[in-house]
C-alpha cells in the first residue's frame, strides 16, 4: 500500500468513525453528539457495529470548520 494514501481524497471511500475522530481531534463519545447536534456533521452510515462516514462528507466538514474557526483546531 501506498504510504501517502489519503481516504479522505477518493470520492468513493469510507472512514471509521475512530479515523475521523483522529482527525477532528474529539473523542468518540464527542463525535457520537454531534452526529446529533451539528447539522454540518457527516451523516453516519451503521453497519453492524460500526460506525462509517463518506470521505467526501468528511472532507467538506473538516475544510468548512477551517473557514468558520481559523484560528483553532477543529473543536
Amino acid at each position: 500500500m501506498n504510504p501517502n494514501f489519503n481516504p479522505l481524497d477518493h470520492p468513493d471511500a469510507e472512514v471509521t468513525r475512530a479515523y475521523f475522530c483522529q482527525l477532528t481531534g474529539r473523542s468518540k463519545i464527542t463525535a457520537y453528539r454531534h452526529e446529533r447536534l451539528d447539522p454540518e456533521w457527516p451523516k453516519a452510515i451503521v453497519r453492524g457495529k460500526r460506525v462509517f462516514y463518506k470521505a467526501a462528507d468528511c472532507k467538506r466538514y473538516l475544510d468548512s470548520v477551517r473557514t468558520r474557526e481559523p484560528s483553532q483546531h477543529y473543536s
